[in-house]
C-alpha cells in the first residue's frame, strides 16, 4: 500500500525543516567552536555549543523515527485508525522541529552579538 498524499507531503515538509535545522546547528557549531578555542572560559559559548549539539543529535534522532513510521504505514492493510495515529505523530514531530529550528535560528542570533 502506497501512503496517502497528506502523509507524503508532512513526511517532506518535515524532512526539509529538518535539513534546515541540522544545516544551521552545524553552522552554528562551527562557529562556536572557534570561538570557543579563543575564549574557552565562556559559560555563553558553552551553553550555545551544548543546545547546537543537542539539536542536532535531535534532528538524527527524529529522521530514525520518520523511518520507523514510514515503514509502518506502509504495510499492507494498515487500518484507518493506525494511518491517523501516524500522521498525528507525524505532526507533533513537525511542530517539535520548528520549536527546534526557532530555538538554533535565535541561538545563532545571540552567537553572532557575542565578541
Amino acid at each position: 500500500m502506497s501512503t496517502p498524499e497528506a502523509l507524503d507531503a508532512l513526511i517532506a515538509q518535515l524532512t526539509q525543516e529538518l535539513d534546515q535545522v541540522q544545516q544551521i546547528a552545524q553552522h552554528g557549531l562551527k562557529i562556536t567552536w572557534e570561538k570557543l578555542r579563543a575564549t574557552p572560559d565562556s559559560t555563553e559559548l558553552t551553553r550555545l555549543f551544548a543546545i547546537f549539539n543537542n539539536v542536532s543529535f535531535f534532528a538524527e534522532n527524529y529522521r530514525g523515527r520518520i523511518q520507523t513510521t514510514v515503514k509502518t504505514i506502509s504495510e499492507a492493510n494498515l487500518e484507518a485508525e493506525r494511518l491517523q495515529d501516524a500522521g498525528e505523530e507525524l505532526a507533533a514531530l513537525l511542530g517539535v522541529t520548528l520549536e527546534a529550528k526557532m530555538l538554533v535560528e535565535n541561538s545563532v542570533r545571540r552567537l553572532s552579538k557575542l565578541s
